[in-house]
């Protein structure tokens, strides 16, 4: 009877322990599957980089901010940072920066769309070596 009684408690422990660990991870992710699509470019001719977040339709406003690193031996260092915003579902965004012959650059890009009354996340990245 006793060991009856321990598998049920044991099993009532696992099953409180997932259902907790499942609603946690719910929780975490955001409300749409995805509400846009964010894309970078880094131009060395032009010597500057450019960003366009384009939202799901029902997306009404952007904010953007988006930086991109120049790497290093000893770490990244920011060479540009760009921020803007748009009352519509696209956003577009370029900033001027120096970029170096023989280096590598990596561009974040970090937006957020307001879409049936909240805001909801858009991320994206670009990468380039010249």
């Amino acid at each position: 009877m006793k060991k009856r009684i321990l598998k049920i408690g044991f099993l009532v422990l696992l099953l409180s322990m997932l259902v907790g660990a499942f609603s946690s991870v719910a929780a975490a992710q955001p409300r749409y599957a995805s509400a846009g699509d964010a894309q970078g470019a880094i131009s060395y001719d032009n010597q500057k980089f450019t960003v366009i977040v384009r939202g799901t339709p029902g997306v009404t406003q952007i904010k953007v901010t988006a930086t991109l690193y120049e790497k290093g031996f000893w770490g990244d260092t920011a060479v540009g940072t760009l921020s803007t915003s748009s009352k519509s579902n696209t956003c577009y965004g370029e900033q001027p920066c120096s970029i170096k012959q023989g280096k590598s650059y990596y561009l974040t890009i970090a937006a957020s769309a307001y879409i049936n009354g909240s805001w909801e996340p858009i991320t994206g990245t670009a990468t380039a070596n010249f």
